[in-house]
């Protein structure tokens, strides 16, 4: 911990920016997909390393994680189906994937998984073609979706029930997860850089990133790397390192609790 980018702002103001929705882990949303370990996992793993991730965005003063972990997700999904990194439009799912339909409300938040049933219905625009804001959709033209230049689709969704950590880097072993944190607390608020340990880090989810791989220092800590949507000016150049061993079931920063994945 120490002074970084969001030094100067209270407890309150860095809230604000917070968009995943604030779900007790105990009630997190189950669906039906069996999730098999690996009995030889790899020693690590590091998807934006091997060039399978794009580049750390920033959401801005909007609480729109939820789609920059959905984006993030699909973007990977589709680099491994086509071989090349295309970058997502969150705007079309902050304009479009808006309000009681689809459970999701624009800069106040929502949940990366219904940003995925949003795009089994519409394939999302690129980012070129529907540029970001950080605006909510009633602010602004509402949504501007054109459907002849949709271009990443889901075919099926899996997730949203609490695994092991042995289980979350089996499904990191194959591609990038959306997976969900608690980050309002001072362990993320002031965090620069090294492995997050601390259980006081809380399992409450306000915030939905991207994991991109896991492993191990030297010492024998073991990690999952996490891409947020902070900017590079945070963090480890936009990452987090969060430890992949906890004495909750939910994980450090309950990153355990509900990751999210999907087929392209």
């Amino acid at each position: 911990m120490g002074v970084n980018v969001f030094a100067d702002w209270t407890p309150e103001e860095f809230k604000k920016m917070l968009g995943d929705h604030d779900y007790n882990p105990e009630k997190a949303k189950a669906t039906d997909v069996e999730i098999t370990e690996y009995e030889d996992l790899p020693v690590s793993v590091n998807w934006t390393a091997k060039g399978a991730v794009t580049p750390v965005k920033n959401q801005g003063q909007c609480g729109s994680c939820w789609a920059f972990s959905a984006t993030g997700t699909l973007e990977s999904a589709y680099y491994f189906r086509n071989g090349h990194l295309t970058t997502y439009s969150e705007q079309n799912l902050v304009d479009c994937a808006y309000g009681k339909e689809w459970d999701n409300f624009g800069c106040n938040g929502g949940l990366s998984y219904n940003a995925f049933q949003y795009a089994q219905v519409n394939p999302l625009m690129t980012e070129a073609a529907y540029p970001y804001l950080a605006k909510d959709p009633t602010t602004d033209k509402g949504c501007q979706y054109d459907e002849s230049k949709g271009v990443a689709g889901v075919v099926a969704i899996g997730g949203m029930v609490t695994v092991t950590v042995t289980q979350l880097k089996t499904l990191l072993v194959d591609k990038p997860v959306s997976v969900s944190v608690e980050a309002s607390g001072s362990v993320f608020h002031l965090y620069t850089g090294g492995v997050i340990t601390s259980e006081e880090c809380g399992t409450q989810l306000d915030h939905a990133v991207l994991a991109v791989g896991y492993g191990v220092t030297e010492d024998g800590v073991e990690y999952f790397i996490v891409k947020n949507s902070w900017s590079e000016a945070w963090g480890e150049n936009g990452y987090v390192r969060i430890g992949a061993k906890s004495e909750s079931e939910f994980g450090i920063c309950g990153i355990l609790t509900r990751p999210v994945f999907v087929v392209v």
